[in-house]
């Protein structure tokens, strides 16, 4: 999965309805897991508790899920290089 090129590369092998079928049969926990333990995952998660320290944000759903919506966003957008979806560089 990660090796590939990953699902927010937006490749047709690797759709987000793929990510959810693989969460559903155990193999991954949350449709983002490869973009855990990336630098853009660790500066987002980082952003996201401060704002909830100050009381400026509050998050309801599961903190991965709200971290990796983030992140593939800004990855499919091209808002962020190549080596920020990169895992093992956080």
């Amino acid at each position: 999965m990660a090796g590939d090129g990953g699902w927010y590369r937006g490749n047709s092998s690797n759709s987000y309805a793929d990510a959810q079928a693989f969460c559903a049969r155990g193999i991954v926990t949350h449709p983002y897991e490869d973009l855990e333990a990336t630098p853009l995952w660790s500066a987002v998660d980082r952003v996201l508790g401060d704002l909830e320290q100050n009381q400026d944000l509050r998050i309801t759903t599961a903190r991965q899920y709200v971290v990796g919506a983030v992140c593939r966003a800004l990855a499919v957008s091209k808002f962020v290089s190549d080596r920020a979806v990169q895992r093992g560089t956080a």
